[in-house]
């Protein structure tokens, strides 16, 4: 169970206060121009606070409604609150699917929605897309390829114009070849059918929301996928450049700021002549080795084994790992 806490700044923060459509807000900057919003919150004293069922999905805002995804009962629901006092509005599930494998550290509601004043667009990777009005009547439904992935799918929709775009990395190969099936998919807002495809052959596996830069009189959009940061020419969707040197597993979404697009992936290590000390990773998990062979073997990495990426950190710190995918 999670909670949904509304302070009342929400009502007051400028930009935020009627309109939140995406994820982090406008252009996924997490950018609110002219907001105050109070340096210190009281938790114990929000203005209401709504139960909200399981999913990673952060909520987005439209005038009078708040939208938030989640699974209740193994079924994926699209949820619309009142911003005034946190009343449920009105829910609709979809019909029952086979959920998509995740990492116990996600969820099958992890994308976030796109709203705008009429409409609200949900994707969920074990489904598709699917697009409502803001009384909760469904207007259509674009069914996707559920894409095979380490931890499940996380990248959100985003709006071009009268286009709801996605990206979708995959692990799956196309049909008798060794290229992946990724793509980026441009569906039409007023009816869910495909504008157009681009195909991301080389690319993998990728949790990253992408972003559009305005430059000049061109707009194009970012994608930061596995290894390489790509852009692409809108609205035709055909790649115009790529930059190379990022990490295998890119999650963070790149933003624009000062005419320029910052985006990056971690990953531990560095330049040849950083040498990195293994003993904190090797104690964070020396105790899991249940018979004294000063080795770590899969069957011995059990209960709340986490994989320490950062292990001069307490334990539960959030940085401090991740846990391993249950076999």
């Amino acid at each position: 169970m999670r909670f949904i806490l509304i302070f009342l700044f929400l009502a007051n923060c400028g930009l935020c206060g009627n309109q939140w459509s995406r994820l982090r807000g406008s252009n996924g900057s997490g950018v609110a121009e002219g907001s105050k919003p109070p340096i210190k919150l009281d938790l114990n004293n929000p203005t209401w606070k709504t139960p909200a069922s399981i999913g990673h999905s952060s909520p987005v805002l439209s005038h009078k409604l708040i939208f938030l995804t989640g699974t209740e009962n193994g079924q994926l629901t699209t949820y619309a609150f009142r911003k005034k006092n946190g009343e449920l509005a009105w829910q609709s599930k979809l019909p029952k699917v086979n959920l998509e494998r995740v990492h116990q550290a996600n969820s099958p509601a992890a994308p976030t929605p796109i709203t705008d004043d009429k409409y609200i667009f949900v994707y969920f990777g074990s489904f598709g897309m699917v697009c409502y009005d803001h009384t909760g009547k469904k207007q259509w439904q674009k069914r996707l390829p559920v894409p095979r992935t380490l931890y499940g799918t996380s990248s959100s929709p985003i709006e071009y114009n009268d286009l709801i775009i996605l990206v979708i990395d995959d692990d799956n190969n196309l049909p008798n070849s060794r290229l992946s099936r990724s793509k980026i998919i441009a569906l039409k807002k007023s009816d869910g059918s495909v504008a157009w495809e681009t195909p991301r052959p080389f690319h993998r596996s990728g949790w990253s929301t992408p972003t559009l830069w305005n430059h000049g009189k061109e707009t194009e959009l970012v994608v930061l996928g596995n290894g390489r940061l790509c852009g692409y020419a809108l609205p035709s969707g055909e790649e115009k450049w790529f930059v190379t040197g990022f990490s295998r597993e890119t999650i963070s979404a790149p933003i624009i700021g000062n005419g320029m697009v910052f985006a990056s992936a971690s990953r531990r290590g560095g330049g040849g002549s950083l040498k990195i000390d293994p003993q904190p990773f090797w104690k964070s998990v020396i105790h899991y080795d249940s018979n004294g062979d000063q080795k770590l073997e899969r069957s011995e990495m059990i209960g709340h084994f986490t994989f320490p990426f950062r292990p001069e950190l307490p334990y539960d710190h959030p940085g401090y790992g991740m846990p391993l995918p249950k076999d």
